[in-house]
């Protein structure tokens, strides 16, 4: 039989868990950076991955989000899903104006989704990998992408139209991904 304080423990533990977790530098917040695992059935060598997470500007100034990388992979760009037609393209973002108030949810089914090309390793669930995202004028800031668990933030358990946001951004027509 379980004690109670065995139990408080247990409950303190399962509560802690269900916590998204977020790194902050000024005004800038980066909420639940989270990363599936590669199916099993993949051949060796390297592959894509995606990551999804929440960029949050609670400052008073504009930040611009410049980059991302990682040594977990070759490449990470930054993708916005736009509707041509019936169809869904995706072109690479160069940059992205985060105004105050401005919170972007970046995963599969958002309309930004992080890319991670050329991973170095299958990730499996429980594993965790670093990633810098670039922002001006804060300069860098590292977070821990935690692979498994949660889908994360624009995943299919966040059922909206996606599309309808405007953002001032640069972008790179790279076709259909």
């Amino acid at each position: 039989m379980i004690g109670r304080a065995a139990l408080a423990v247990l409950l303190a533990l399962a509560g802690g868990a269900a916590e998204a977790k977020t790194y902050k530098l000024e005004g800038l917040q980066i909420v639940d950076p989270v990363a599936p695992a590669t199916p099993r059935n993949l051949p060796e060598g390297p592959v894509g991955a995606t990551a999804s997470l929440v960029i949050e500007n609670k400052g008073t100034a504009p930040l611009q989000y410049l980059g991302a990388s990682s040594p977990a992979a070759g490449v990470v760009e930054l993708h916005q899903a736009v509707k041509a037609g019936k169809a869904i393209r995706t072109r690479r973002v160069l940059s992205l104006s985060l105004y105050p108030g401005d919170r972007i949810e970046v995963g599969p089914e958002a309309e930004y989704r992080l890319i991670l090309t050329g991973v170095k390793q299958k990730l499996q669930n429980g594993d965790t990998f670093p990633l810098l995202l670039e922002f001006e004028p804060l300069g860098q800031v590292e977070v821990m992408v935690e692979v498994g668990g949660r889908t994360g933030p624009g995943s299919a358990g966040g059922k909206k139209d996606v599309f309808d946001s405007t953002r001032h951004n640069k972008t790179h027509t790279m076709g259909m991904d």
